[in-house]
C-alpha cells in the first residue's frame, strides 16, 4: 500500500484515559478509535494485525483437528434459560426481545450453541470426540471498561468446544489443547505462564489460564521458581504461600489472562440433556471441555511486551506490515522512480510493503511514524541514491546496512522470509 492513499492517523499526544502501554500505542499507532466506552473500531493497520492473530489461531486449532463453525451472535433466550444461566449472568448479559416478543441473548459466550449443535447431531459413540471452534465477536455489559482493547464491552473470542464419551478422553484432549495453546503464545512472540485456576461460574474438575505477567494486571499469580508450579491466588492457599508441588516459597506477580481452558466434565451437557449411545447400547451423558482466547487480548499482550521509546516493535509474524520503503525527497525523481520500483517488486512478491509516498513531509516525521506503527524494516531511498545505494534499517536493534540497488529487492526478500521461518511462520 502508498501511505498517501491509505488511513494511518498517527498522533504524538497521548489520550488522557489511556494508562497502560498498549492502550497509548494503539491509538498512536493509527490502530484503534475508540467509538464508546468499551466500544473500539479497527483501522486499517490495526485489522491488519487483528487479521495475522487469527490466522494463527486458526493454523494451530486446525492443526489438532478442531473444525471452525460459524455460529450466530444473537441465540434464542430458551437455550440460556436451560442452562441456567439466563439469570446466573446478571446484568453482563444482553438480553432483547424480537418484534414478536420472542428472548434472545447477544452472544458473551458459545457454550449453548455449541450444545445446541452437539445434542441434535452427536447420537452415537462412533462420532465422539468431536472438537468445534468458532471465532467471532462477543459482548459483555461490562461495568468498567479499561486498558483499551484490553477489557472492553465488544470483543472477539476464539471459542473451541470439545465432547467426549468419558473423563479420560477429554482429559487427553485437555493435555493436546494445552500444547497446543502453548505453540500459539510462541508463535505470537508472548511470553504467557500457565497456571492452574479456578473453574469458578464455568464448572467443572480443573482448568488452566494462560497469563501475562504484568504490571498492569489485575490478577496475581504464584510462581515456583524451583519446580516451575504456576497459579492464581485463588487456587492456592495464602495462608501459607508455599508451593504444593515442592513446599518451595512462590514468588507472585500481577499477570492479566489472555486464554483459559477448561475441562467442565458433564457440567453443561447434564443441564442441556446432551447425551450419546454407547458401545452397549445404552444411553450416556457426553464429556465437554470448553476452550477460550481473547484476540484483543492477545494483541495488547503483544505490545505490551514488544514496545520501546519510540513506539511498537511488532514480532515479523504479526506485524501489520513488514518493510516500509521511505523516500526522503519526493521532488527528486530518480528517488521517486527507484523507491516506487523497490515497493512493486516487493509488494508483488507478496512481501507487506508500504511506501511512504507523502509528499511535504519531513524524511524525519516519516521515521518516527515508521517506527511508532512498529514497521520491522525500513528501506531508505535517498542521496546513497548517486552511488547506486539504499539504506536498510531494522527495527528493533537500529543495525543499519547500504545495499545495491540492483540487488536489495532479493536481499531484502531473503532476510525477511528467513526471519519469518526463525519466528515460525
Amino acid at each position: 500500500m502508498k501511505y498517501s492513499q491509505t488511513f494511518i492517523p498517527t498522533l504524538r499526544e497521548v489520550p488522557g484515559d489511556a494508562i497502560i502501554a498498549s492502550h497509548r500505542l494503539m491509538f498512536r499507532a493509527g490502530m484503534i478509535r475508540k467509538l464508546s466506552n468499551g466500544l473500539f473500531a479497527y483501522l486499517p493497520l490495526g485489522l491488519r494485525c487483528f487479521r495475522k492473530v487469527e490466522k494463527i489461531v486458526r493454523e494451530e486449532m486446525d492443526a489438532i483437528g478442531s473444525l471452525e463453525i460459524k455460529p450466530t451472535v444473537v441465540v434464542p433466550g430458551e437455550l440460556w434459560k436451560e442452562s441456567g444461566r439466563w439469570d446466573s449472568m446478571g446484568e453482563a448479559l444482553l438480553r432483547i426481545k424480537n418484534r414478536l416478543g420472542g428472548d434472545f441473548v447477544i452472544s458473551p459466550t458459545a457454550e449453548e450453541a455449541a450444545c445446541f449443535m452437539a445434542r441434535a447431531y452427536i447420537q452415537s459413540h462412533n462420532q465422539l470426540p468431536f472438537a468445534l471452534f468458532q471465532m467471532q465477536k462477543k459482548y459483555r455489559d461490562e461495568i468498567r471498561p479499561r486498558g483499551g482493547v484490553m477489557r472492553t464491552r465488544e470483543f472477539t473470542m476464539k471459542d473451541a468446544y470439545s465432547f467426549h464419551a468419558n473423563e479420560d478422553c477429554l482429559n487427553k484432549y485437555f493435555d493436546r489443547m494445552n500444547d497446543c495453546y502453548k505453540r500459539i503464545y510462541t508463535r505470537l512472540g508472548i511470553n504467557a505462564v500457565g497456571v492452574e485456576a479456578d473453574n469458578g461460574a464455568m464448572g467443572g474438575s480443573k482448568s488452566r489460564e494462560f497469563m501475562v505477567p504484568s504490571a498492569c494486571g489485575n490478577d496475581t499469580i504464584g510462581v515456583c521458581e524451583k519446580c516451575g508450579y504456576a497459579a492464581n491466588v485463588e487456587v492456592l492457599k495464602m495462608d501459607n504461600e508455599l508451593c504444593p508441588s515442592c513446599k518451595v516459597e512462590m514468588k507472585f506477580k500481577k499477570a492479566f489472562e489472555i486464554g483459559h481452558i477448561f475441562a467442565l466434565g458433564q457440567h453443561y451437557t447434564k443441564k442441556l440433556n446432551i447425551n450419546f449411545v454407547t458401545t452397549d447400547n445404552k444411553l450416556n451423558l457426553q464429556t465437554m471441555g470448553c476452550y477460550g482466547i481473547g484476540v484483543e487480548r492477545v494483541i495488547s499482550a503483544i505490545i505490551e511486551q514488544h514496545n520501546d521509546a519510540n513506539g511498537i516493535a511488532w514480532p515479523l509474524q504479526v506485524a501489520p506490515m513488514l518493510v516500509n520503503v521511505i523516500t526522503v525527497s519526493m521532488s527528486d525523481k530518480d528517488q521517486v522512480k527507484t523507491s516506487k520500483k523497490i515497493y512493486e517488486e516487493l509488494r508483488d512478491m507478496g512481501i507487506a510493503v508500504i511506501w511512504d509516498d507523502r509528499a511535504g513531509v519531513s524524511v524525519g516525521v516519516k521515521f518516527k511514524d515508521s517506527d511508532l506503527v512498529g514497521v520491522p524494516f525500513k528501506i531508505v531511498v535517498g542521496k546513497g541514491l548517486t552511488d547506486n545505494k539504499v539504506e536498510f534499517i531494522e527495527r528493533g536493534t537500529n543495525k543499519k546496512m547500504e545495499l545495491d540497488v540492483k540487488t536489495v529487492v532479493a536481499e531484502v526478500a531473503k532476510i525477511v522470509q528467513n526471519k519469518l521461518s526463525e519466528a515460525g511462520r
